[in-house]
């Protein structure tokens, strides 16, 4: 009996050393893992920006972001407004899109983010459309 709990022991001390290890880089991202995972334009600005509440591919604090510009009707223009401030937008814009988001998501406003330039918001747009 003793036997069986020092090799189960050692079963189980092998199992946790090499399964909490390295581990690979697995992100929500849109390549697959055939893929060579290339950072594209936009990337960046999702994983320092975006991810905090957002994934790519599912919901999280806030909603999926892949495919973001075609639930804007690819209105990329009223969507660059939003990213940049939302609870401007929302306030006086009038969007009924935004304000469907606004009630779904708790009256929840996203963050401001007045750092990013148009041809960042942009590059994030174009990210979020695959």
């Amino acid at each position: 009996m003793k036997h069986v709990f020092v090799l189960a022991t050692a079963f189980l001390a092998t199992v946790l050393i090499y399964g909490c290890g390295e581990q690979s880089a697995e992100t929500d991202s849109p390549a697959s893992e055939t893929e060579t995972v290339k950072e594209l334009p936009g990337q960046k600005i999702f994983a320092t920006k975006c991810q905090l509440c957002h994934e790519f591919k599912t919901d999280k604090l806030g909603p999926a972001l892949q495919g973001a510009p075609s639930r804007w009707n690819n209105d990329t223009v009223e969507l660059a407004k939003y990213i940049r401030n939302s609870p401007d937008y929302i306030e006086n814009s009038g969007n009924a899109y935004a304000q469907e988001l606004f009630i779904k998501w708790n009256k929840v406003e996203m963050q401001p983010f007045p750092d990013l330039s148009d041809e960042d918001i942009n590059q994030l747009i174009e990210f979020m459309a695959q």
